[in-house]
């Protein structure tokens, strides 16, 4: 393009505010017949660390509820991760990547490292 920056192909853009992972992104995986292991998200803040410990929720509650410290999801080719995170970094966008997407041999699922406890945490994706 005009800038001299290389597109990156987006299979998905998910917006994970206003809801939880489980709920914005399983539909998505499930229309597709794929699952997700999200390995590498970005941990909750302090204050939902706190309201987590006060409200005495499950880790899985908390990711089916909140966001937990990730804005948005944005799926792309494997071999287009380290352009899509530098065009990020270009923009001083701050992102990462997450985990992984892969084709599902019998049900759709997500499934998220915790960062609340550290546990692996399963969600049919519905």
């Amino acid at each position: 393009d005009a800038q001299g920056i290389r597109r990156v192909p987006i299979h998905a853009i998910v917006h994970i505010t206003g809801g939880g992972i489980p709920e914005k992104f399983g539909p998505l995986l499930d229309a597709r017949g794929l699952s997700a292991n999200l390995n590498n998200l970005y941990p909750p803040c302090k204050e939902m660390l706190l309201c987590a410990e006060w409200l005495h929720m499950p880790d899985g509650e908390c990711y089916r509820v909140w966001g937990c410290g990730q804005g948005a999801l944005v799926v792309v080719p494997k071999e287009a991760v380290e352009r899509f995170l530098n065009l990020a970094r270009q923009h001083q966008v701050e992102a990462r990547a997450a985990g992984q997407i892969e084709k599902n041999r019998y049900t759709s699922q997500v499934s998220i490292y915790s960062r609340f406890s550290e546990a692996q945490i399963a969600f049919p994706a519905q």
